[in-house]
């Protein structure tokens, strides 16, 4: 991402979200790194989000409500008991 806007960050959001919903290790794994880029990136003050800190926030709140919209249905169908 050439600028960090939240936008941008909202929708790698949504995209790892689906890649979640797809192949769930790989999917956290890639949440997990997009994570410590934006920390790096905050620490080192290379390139700075427009979001600052919230940045992680925009993130994870997409990539989770990605990952749910595409579950629901499968937890509605099998039950979240039986998935657990």
């Amino acid at each position: 991402m050439c600028e960090r806007t939240p936008i941008r960050v909202a929708f790698a959001g949504a995209l790892l979200g689906i890649a979640c919903f797809l192949t769930q290790s790989a999917g956290a794994g890639a949440v997990l790194a997009l994570f410590a880029v934006l920390a790096w990136e905050r620490r080192s003050g290379a390139k700075r989000c427009a979001l600052g800190r919230g940045s992680d926030l925009v993130l994870l709140i997409s990539c989770a409500l990605t990952w749910a919209a595409l579950s629901a249905y499968f937890f509605v169908q099998v039950g979240w008991q039986r998935l657990w």
